[in-house]
């Protein structure tokens, strides 16, 4: 026999299954905020490792550069240096030109001068 319907048993019964679902909301919620956590740490982690890695590669880049730089500085002072010779020799073989045109001027007058057929020769 089925006794007297309680409306208080209902509403206890009814109450403990909130309380059940509310708790495995509530772990559910929290298992679901440390899978974010961990998935956020891990995410910061390979960041770190990515951001790292780009800075090592600047720094190998920076190394190389100056390297390079210093290389091409030295080959520049050599440049330079074989410049300021060309130039010297260039002027030193202009001057050679100009006295050795001088020279071959005074002895076509010369030569003229003393040609035959001038008043001068006879």
């Amino acid at each position: 026999m089925v006794g007297p319907y309680n409306c208080n048993e209902s509403t206890a019964i009814s109450s403990m299954s909130a309380g059940t679902a509310d708790n495995q909301d509530r772990r559910g919620n929290d298992e679901r905020k440390k899978r974010r956590l961990a998935s956020n740490r891990e995410s910061a982690r390979r960041s770190r490792v990515r951001k790292q890695r780009r800075l090592d590669d600047l720094s190998s880049q920076v190394a190389e550069l100056l390297d390079t730089n210093q290389r091409l500085l030295i080959e520049l002072n050599h440049v330079i240096g074989r410049h300021s010779r060309v130039v010297r020799e260039n002027a030193k073989l202009r001057e050679e030109a100009a006295d050795l045109q001088k020279r071959l001027n005074e002895m076509e007058v010369e030569e003229a001068e003393a040609a035959p057929g001038t008043p001068e020769a006879a």
